[in-house]
């Protein structure tokens, strides 16, 4: 995807690669593997990161509060095992 600061994305476009990205670290967590979502010269802002995981929880129909409970029962897929 080519993204211009000049140009707006496309919405099909950036709603197949959030599923992709998404489904795509879910089974590389699953399959063992801890994955940095993003490299450490990444241009993401907090407030991205923020609206990113608000628009995903909502379309799951998750509430932070369950995302909040799942991490209490281990699930943080950013850690290694030796964290």
């Amino acid at each position: 995807m080519s993204y211009s600061t000049e140009s707006e994305p496309d919405i099909d476009e950036v709603r197949r690669l959030m599923e992709r990205a998404v489904r795509g670290y879910g089974q590389l967590v699953e399959s063992g593997q801890a994955v940095p979502v993003l490299d450490a010269d990444h241009r993401v802002t907090a407030t991205d990161a923020a609206r990113a995981a608000s628009a995903l929880l909502h379309a799951v129909n998750l509430e932070v509060f369950e995302l909040a409970l799942w991490e209490t029962w281990g699930g943080r897929p950013w850690q290694t095992a030796g964290e």
